[in-house]
């Protein structure tokens, strides 16, 4: 390391120590995967009956990244899309994610198929069922060879299963309970299976005027359970929210839709004042995503 920038690259051991005091990440035990801060505006990785709310096929690419600046930071990586089947009131789709932290990465893909049935004129139950798998590789060997610690690489696949229904009206509000990932077989490595209850409600002020709240809650086995609680005002298309989460983290978030493309970017930072050689553990989100077909965003969407 040199004296004018400290916090560049960090020994293996250094690593090691930063991952347990900030992300509980651990080579030997499992762990629950940060959300992405705009979970509200793209639900489906977290129940895929959110596909169907908008009857819209789409394609959505999101990243972030923490800790700017240094070596092997906290990088995750999400692409989620579904074809709609109108004639069956479904939809079909994909889930992939990367997340990557130092000498850890993990991936997981799968494919979902969500139905809806009406409950009344306006307001619909769906059901989804997933079929994937997911990876996790620790290529700790290459942190230092001489080190007994970092000798063995660590390279686990299992397959994967998951459910989730969610309650609707589509130009109002959205409640659903979710396991999208759950693991066939035991493992100590990688994510531990994750639950969500996720909620949102739409109240339009006028035709270009609405505030959306949201809530999304995970639960992962002895982990404790974490909320993402924000609040999203539109301006015609444009929105500007602010989010909280049980880890006393704080973010701002700003999307904009036009067309049939939505971008969304937002910053989260720790309330707690934690900070790494002087560098904030902020976590930047990029988020861009295209509807397919004719169909046209004219208003805000839950």
């Amino acid at each position: 390391m040199t004296g004018r920038n400290p916090v560049c690259k960090l020994s293996a051991r250094n690593w090691l120590l930063v991952a347990i005091s900030f992300l509980n990440i651990v080579p030997v035990s499992a762990q629950q995967l940060a959300n992405y801060t705009q979970y509200m505006n793209n639900g489906t990785p977290y129940n895929s009956g959110f596909s169907l709310i908008n009857k819209s096929s789409d394609i959505t690419l999101s990243g972030k990244i923490q800790w700017a600046g240094i070596d092997g930071a906290p990088q995750s990586f999400l692409l989620n899309g579904n074809l709609q089947l109108a004639g069956l009131k479904a939809s079909t789709g994909l889930v992939i994610r990367q997340d990557k932290f130092g000498s850890d990465n993990q991936s997981s893909a799968s494919l979902f198929f969500a139905k809806a049935v009406a409950i009344t004129s306006s307001t619909f139950l769906a059901s989804s069922a997933h079929i994937g798998f997911e990876t996790f590789n620790g290529s700790y060997s290459q942190l230092d060879p001489t080190d007994p610690l970092f000798r063995n690489d660590i390279n686990v696949t299992s397959a994967t299963v998951g459910i989730g229904v969610l309650l609707y009206n589509p130009d109002k509000f959205y409640i659903g309970v979710a396991m999208p990932s759950l693991r066939i077989g035991p493992s100590r490595f990688g994510p531990s299976s994750t639950l969500y209850i996720s909620a949102g409600y739409l109240y339009e002020i006028d035709y270009k005027l609405a505030i959306k709240p949201s809530v999304l809650i995970s639960y992962a086995s002895k982990i404790p359970a974490t909320a993402d609680i924000s609040t999203t005002l539109y301006l015609g298309t444009l929105g500007l929210g602010a989010g909280f989460n049980t880890n006393k983290e704080a973010a701002g978030i700003f999307s904009y839709h036009v067309s049939n493309i939505k971008m969304g970017y937002s910053y989260r930072t720790s309330l707690s004042n934690q900070v790494i050689g002087g560098i904030s553990t902020g976590t930047h989100e990029l988020s861009v995503g295209f509807y397919l077909g004719k169909n046209k965003i004219a208003k805000v969407q839950l």
